[in-house]
C-alpha cells in the first residue's frame, strides 16, 4: 500500500512539473527555446525548472480537500562579461518575466494540472537575480510558487 501511494504521489509530482514546465513555454519572451527539469547545461542561453523541496499542503478543510503548492526555481543560463548591455538585458528578461506571470494572474490564465488538481494562482517568490558565474556565462534565476487546490 505504501508503495502504491508513494508511486500515486511521484505521478502527480512529474504531472505538476511537466505542466509548469509547458506553462512557460508558452511565455512569448522564451522564443522556442528549451526548457529542461533540472538540467541547465553549459551552453547559453538554456532555462530549467529545478523542483524545489517544500512542504506541499498549506492549508486542509474539512471536506478533505486541501490548498497545495509546488515551489520551483526557473533559471538561465546567459552570456556573462563586461557588457552592461548583455547584463541589463538578463535583467529585463525576469522583470518583464515577472510581468507576464502576473498578467497571466489577472486574466486567470495557469498551468493546467489535470484532473483533481484546480490551480489558484502564481507567487513571484524571488525576483531574477544572478546566482553563479563561470567563465563566459552565468546563471540567473528565480523563485516561483504555484498554489492550487486538490479535491
Amino acid at each position: 500500500m505504501r508503495l502504491y501511494r508513494a508511486r500515486r504521489k511521484l505521478q502527480e509530482v512529474r504531472r505538476l512539473i511537466k505542466a509548469i514546465k509547458d506553462y512557460i513555454k508558452t511565455c512569448p519572451l522564451i522564443k522556442g527555446n528549451a526548457i529542461n527539469v533540472n538540467y541547465l547545461g553549459d551552453k547559453p542561453v538554456r532555462y530549467t525548472v529545478d523542483c524545489v523541496p517544500c512542504n506541499p499542503v498549506i492549508k486542509r478543510y474539512i471536506d478533505g480537500g486541501t490548498q497545495r503548492q509546488c515551489i520551483v526555481v526557473f533559471a538561465s543560463k546567459e552570456y556573462y562579461g563586461e557588457d552592461v548591455l548583455n547584463q541589463t538585458a538578463v535583467t529585463k528578461f525576469f522583470d518583464e518575466f515577472s510581468a507576464w506571470i502576473e498578467e497571466n494572474n489577472k486574466n486567470k490564465i495557469f498551468p493546467d494540472f489535470g484532473k483533481n488538481l484546480k490551480p489558484g494562482n502564481v507567487v513571484v517568490a524571488s525576483s531574477g537575480y544572478l546566482y553563479d558565474v563561470s567563465g563566459q556565462s552565468a546563471r540567473y534565476q528565480m523563485s516561483l510558487k504555484f498554489i492550487y487546490y486538490k479535491d
